[in-house]
């Protein structure tokens, strides 16, 4: 066998042993459009470089993991206002293809979710009156299967429910009691409505606007939620803009 051939084969395999397979991450955007708090440029400026840093990914760099990435609006959950954009997983190392065509493909997927992102903020100008959190974020994730090997959930949202099932600004005391024993919550509200999955590989990240007249109303609201998702696998991070961790 020609001893050239023989070395090729050699590298070939040593490569492909020590190559990193790529995966494909799963983020989901969850957008409550009550409060017309969504700020939209903000969001494509910031949020979106660093959700492809999760991700392994860069416009400038490349990367050969792939994203699937979901938008929903909390408060429009029809299926036809659920928006799905995919970037592909690339090919690692001497196989792949032109390093150039990766970043294009990478600045292609992050144009559509700036596309995206600026249809969701047209679309809903006017404040709705109501906030239907609980029912709306139950019955979308309970039909995800987070069968990704890394999971990533966003929600942009004051987080405070205004609803028949509860309210934060009519239910106060009862509230209170529930973050003191957050079974009794839970028992509740799957008993009137329905029950959240188990997020397991999940991060979730809340991004929350406040003002003088709802800071007191969001600290509670973040109590309750994070003792809420710690039940249920994931501790959630509250902050007024995002930040990952990796």
């Amino acid at each position: 066998m020609d001893r050239k051939f023989c070395i090729l084969v050699l590298l070939m395999a040593l490569y492909s042993c020590g190559r990193l397979e790529p995966k494909t991450i799963g983020v989901y955007v969850f957008i409550d459009v009550t409060n017309g708090a969504f700020d939209s440029k903000k969001s494509s400026e910031n949020d979106i470089h660093q959700i492809l840093d999760f991700a392994d990914i860069s416009p400038d760099n490349g990367g050969v993991n792939g994203v699937e990435l979901r938008f929903f609006q909390i408060n429009d959950l029809s299926e036809g206002n659920s928006q799905t954009i995919v970037l592909k997983k690339g090919i690692p190392g001497m196989l792949g293809k032109n390093p150039l065509d990766r970043t294009d493909e990478i600045n292609a997927f992050i144009n559509r979710i700036k596309e995206n992102l600026e249809e969701i903020k047209k679309s809903n100008q006017e404040e709705l009156p109501y906030s239907k959190i609980y029912q709306n974020l139950c019955r979308e994730l309970g039909g995800l299967d987070f069968k990704h090997e890394r999971n990533l959930i966003v929600i942009y949202s004051d987080m405070l429910e205004n609803s028949d099932l509860f309210s934060f600004y009519k239910d106060r005391t009862k509230i209170k009691k529930w973050e003191e024993d957050i079974d009794i919550a839970m028992d509740f509200l799957e008993q009137e409505d329905c029950s959240f999955p188990k997020f397991n590989n999940v991060d979730m990240y809340i991004i929350s606007e406040r003002n003088k007249n709802t800071d007191e109303m969001i600290n509670d609201a973040q109590n309750f939620w994070k003792a809420f998702f710690s039940k249920k696998g994931t501790v959630p991070h509250f902050d007024s803009e995002l930040n990952l961790y990796k």
